[in-house]
């Protein structure tokens, strides 16, 4: 989780060169869409980022089990971040 959100942030620092630390989670989904432009991938990426961060405090603060079902599509948005990163 925590890698596909990083992911977000390297993306957005190497297209547009900003390297802010954005608190609004809100605002860090919307930046990595419009640093992402036209490109296919940009509401994928943008909805990818929203649910991992969505996900976040309840993943690594909670007190329930995250389950199989729960975390594979998780993973799979972090791994869709990660690839377009690198």
């Amino acid at each position: 989780m925590q890698a596909g959100i990083s992911a977000g942030d390297a993306i957005v620092t190497t297209l547009t060169g900003a390297n802010r630390n954005v608190r609004d989670h809100a605002a860090a989904a919307r930046e990595l869409r419009t640093a992402l432009g036209k490109r296919a991938a940009a509401g994928s990426a943008e909805n990818a980022l929203r649910e991992l961060i969505s996900a976040k405090s309840d993943v690594e603060c909670g007190t329930a089990l995250v389950t199989p079902a729960k975390s594979g599509p998780l993973v799979r948005r972090a791994w869709l971040l990660v690839e377009l990163a690198v």
